[in-house]
């Protein structure tokens, strides 16, 4: 089943997902619970997939903006550090003020605003922070939960091994107040792509999704799950990589993944040549078409 994401209503039942009108496809997916039954502390959220990165960044964008207006934090969450500098980068683009947090980060230590925001009539944006998920301290004893605070936290990519997202999880889950969690994930992404196949592009295809809108999608998810599970029994030490590529090529050296992986870098690399070869044969048939109008001026 694929559900198209849509703009904000009042419920939180999962049954209605879906049943907005076309235009307004392209919205916020952490408004969708994916437990009918949930937690008045905790809310997961089905993943918002794009088709690419420029696809997704616009997603976070509205994302941040929106939850500014209701919480007492957006919490932005990547990986890798190539992730965590390029987001950064946009949010200073965006002119969006943001923390950098440190390492070291216990659920206790974010930067709540200092009053809660259903206790003021103030309308300022609650704060945003930024953060590597391997900073995240995920233990830890009980802690006392304040119902009036708000948390968003917003993670802009999965791991290729399914535990660093269940740690993260089991972070937001310990946070001192009412927490959103959700992924926006782009299904060209190096950490994903290489274990989703080309077909699975070509149904959403067919579907008619398109490069301006993000959905929420069962097949995906499960392909990715069955995905990460096969990584899980193949990847048992870690080291550190900043980059989703960097990780793939370190941790998977033989077998089926592997060649996988290395079939992905070697299209995604003819691809990008294809692209430059195209831009600049562009370039070079308007130069020769100015330069014929040129001449027949002057004739």
């Amino acid at each position: 089943m694929i559900d198209v994401a849509r703009p904000p209503e009042r419920s939180n039942s999962s049954a209605e997902i879906g049943r907005s009108p076309a235009a307004n496809r392209t919205t916020f997916s952490m408004l969708f619970p994916r437990r009918p039954l949930f937690s008045w502390r905790f809310e997961l959220f089905p993943d918002s997939y794009g088709l690419d990165r420029a696809s997704v960044w616009p997603g976070v964008r509205r994302a941040i903006e929106r939850q500014q207006a209701q919480d007492d934090l957006v919490l932005l969450v990547t990986h890798f550090p190539t992730t965590y500098f390029e987001l950064q980068e946009l949010l200073d683009r965006w002119e969006i003020p943001h923390h950098v947090l440190r390492p070291g980060l216990n659920p206790a230590d974010l930067p709540l605003r200092s009053v809660a925001r259903n206790e003021t009539g103030l309308r300022e944006p609650a704060p945003v922070a930024l953060a590597l998920a391997e900073m995240l301290v995920a233990d830890g004893g009980p802690i006392a939960i304040d119902r009036r605070r708000n948390v968003s936290v917003i993670v802009v990519e999965r791991h290729p091994l399914s535990r660093h997202d269940l740690r993260l999880e089991s972070f937001a889950r310990r946070l001192p107040t009412r927490t959103r969690l959700g992924y926006f994930v782009a299904l060209d992404d190096d950490a994903i792509g290489p274990f989703l196949g080309d077909w699975t592009l070509l149904l959403l295809d067919q579907f008619g999704m398109n490069r301006h809108e993000l959905i929420v999608s069962d097949l995906i998810s499960r392909r990715l799950f069955r995905s990460r599970r096969r990584l899980e029994r193949l990847v048992r030490d870690e080291t550190p990589c900043d980059s989703p590529r960097r990780w793939l090529e370190h941790h998977l050296a033989a077998g089926r993944e592997a060649e996988m992986v290395r079939r992905w870098f070697e299209r995604r690399e003819a691809e990008g040549r294809t692209t430059e070869r195209d831009s600049h044969a562009s370039v070079v048939s308007r130069t020769s078409i100015d330069d014929d109008d040129e001449e027949s001026e002057s004739d």
